[in-house]
């Protein structure tokens, strides 16, 4: 930049600065700084590469904040392994405690070996026939299972449903970190993202492939974030099951109400769950190789459908 003047050009008086300007003091004629191109340009180019610093500083920011959960998250995996070691040890030594316990009574037992061995031979044709009865009684218990029988046991497909809702809802109540989100958006930080509402459930399956069967129940989740300003909902699929169904020839259905998560190789490690229902239903109901029995329309109201 130049100055247009240092002295008056009036009346050739010392000039004073006021608000940007220049002031004669004697005649009171003002001046003003006049900026050239190329201090116009090298402003420019100051402010692009200040831009760029501090866009390379928020991305150096980000890499380290995506490095820190991972190392959070494998530092949780290893935690839960080594409370399922301690479990497994815990559970080691009960046994290693029970075994003398269960020698002793068996030593106990010998005594009276001789009294047994006689009362046995005199009762051993119809302990024999009776063991026998039994034996046929338990396997005519045990039959294939369809999906008319799942069906016909409310009782069982309501706890199922109660079960494979708490299952969900548990399993999806922390918040997440959309980094999908953020590399859509090209955001400055990951959105935080937590479940609204209560997992929707959309189909019921009954999977039979001749070793094992499925009772599969699949949900639809949304999720909104934390961040006020990012109004929209995601939306995802999930699903999970019981397995090893059995039914008495009264028809009723067996089952220790174990819920699993039905995983695999399309699911999103952050929401635990899919965004293509399809691919879901690929994987977790046809992938398991058996016959498929659609059970949608008998357990899912319209409302809910």
């Amino acid at each position: 930049m130049r100055l247009a003047s240092l002295n008056c050009p009036n009346c050739n008086a010392p000039l004073r600065e006021e608000n940007e300007k220049f002031i004669c003091s004697a005649c009171g004629s003002a001046f003003t700084l006049d900026y050239d191109e190329a201090d116009v340009e090298h402003e420019r180019l100051r402010t692009e590469a200040e831009k760029e610093r501090i866009k390379t500083q928020r991305e150096i920011e980000l890499a380290a904040t995506k490095k820190q959960l991972e190392e959070e998250a494998k530092a949780r995996q290893l935690q839960r392994a080594r409370e399922e070691r301690s479990a497994m040890m815990k559970s080691g030594m009960m046994k290693m405690l029970i075994y003398p316990v269960i020698l002793m009574v068996i030593a106990s037992s010998l005594t009276f070996l001789g009294i047994f061995i006689v009362s046995h031979r005199v009762m051993k044709s119809s302990r024999s026939n009776s063991g026998r009865n039994a034996v046929s009684t338990t396997t005519a218990a045990r039959r294939a299972i369809t999906g008319d029988d799942i069906l016909a046991d409310t009782s069982f497909t309501e706890n199922a449903l109660a079960s494979g809702l708490s299952f969900a809802k548990t399993s999806h109540s922390e918040n997440v970190y959309d980094w999908n989100l953020r590399a859509e958006l090209d955001l400055n930080s990951v959105p935080e993202a937590k479940i609204n509402g209560e997992p929707k459930l959309l189909n019921v399956y009954f999977v039979d492939n001749g070793a094992t069967n499925f009772f599969i129940m699949v949900y639809e989740l949304n999720f909104t974030y934390v961040d006020a300003d990012i109004d929209r909902t995601t939306t995802v699929y999930y699903a999970d099951y019981l397995s090893n169904i059995t039914c008495s020839d009264a028809g009723k259905i067996q089952s220790d109400f174990n819920i699993r998560r039905a995983q695999s190789s399309s699911i999103d490690v952050y929401f635990d769950a899919y965004y293509d229902k399809d691919q879901l239903y690929r994987e977790t109901v046809l992938g398991r190789g058996g016959e498929v029995t659609d059970l949608t329309s008998d357990l899912v109201k319209e409302s809910e459908a």
